[in-house]
């Protein structure tokens, strides 16, 4: 157990890195015990260019949401929103967008089991409240 928050404490403090410091070229690295739960790909919406592959991974509470080969049109305010579908009415906020291309990582625990309802990622511009893509996945 102390091995799984310890793992958990790392990917966090690498999450609050540089925007460079978050580029990968590979895809981030998954610990053993966590299990794929959906893989998708983004699409572009609303004229803006968003794609590549969005692997989730699962472990008791403990999500992870890599970005791989990831891709967004540049824009102000970008965030990456879980909601229930292509437009927000209730969103889980995982952050700013760490960066508009390459590959990357967001961790939640989901204590309260919000993900359940949840079935899309949005790469959401808050400033003008836009979407610029989205990945819908399953759980």
């Amino acid at each position: 157990m102390k091995r799984k928050w310890y793992v958990l404490v790392l990917m966090i403090l690498t999450a609050a890195c540089s925007k460079e410091a978050n580029m990968l070229d590979e895809p981030p690295m998954v610990p053993a015990d966590f299990q794929l739960v959906s893989t998708t790909s983004f699409s572009s919406l609303n004229g803006y260019t968003v794609r590549g592959t969005l692997e989730i991974w699962k472990q008791d509470s403990i999500y992870l949401f890599n970005f791989i080969d990831f891709f967004s049109s540049n824009g102000p305010d970008l965030d990456v929103w879980l909601s229930a579908g292509s437009e927000p009415s209730r969103v889980l906020d995982l952050g700013d967008l760490k960066a508009n291309s390459g590959n990357f990582s967001y961790t939640h625990i989901d204590t309260a089991g919000e993900i359940a309802s949840l079935s899309c990622a949005l790469i959401w511009c808050k400033r003008f409240s836009v979407s610029f893509g989205k990945a819908t996945f399953v759980r």
